[in-house]
């Protein structure tokens, strides 16, 4: 289950939806995930180099088939990885980076993911 994004020439976000986009460096070298839902705005001059987008998903505990569940027996990821997270403490998911060999989600305490999904 992977969050899935758009080509922002293809398909546009509604305004005031909330997205995590991807952008072109200044360079145009490398590609970054912003890993912060920004609420999307047609009009702002914010997104200079724009290339995808992705709707912020719903929490896990309102969509549970997109998500995986280490507590129902899913796997945690077996790489190095982005994901998107969901704990009991926040109502939005975010963006969380696994570490296979701390076996742990950054920034996020242990034992608090109930549910992850792969960017």
């Amino acid at each position: 289950m992977r969050v899935k994004f758009y080509k922002i020439s293809d398909k546009q976000p509604v305004d005031g939806q909330f997205v995590f986009v991807k952008t072109k460096s200044y360079s145009g070298q490398r590609i970054k995930l912003n890993n912060t839902p920004q609420q999307w705005d047609a009009d702002s001059p914010f997104y200079n180099g724009l290339i995808e987008w992705a709707p912020l998903p719903l929490h896990a505990t309102l969509d549970p088939k997109a998500w995986f569940f280490p507590s129902r027996g899913d796997e945690l990821p077996t790489d190095n990885v982005s994901c998107l997270v969901c704990t009991d403490r926040r109502r939005e998911p975010f963006y969380a980076y696994f570490v296979q060999d701390l076996y742990k989600f950054l920034g996020v305490p242990d034992g608090d993911v109930i549910a992850y999904k792969y960017i």
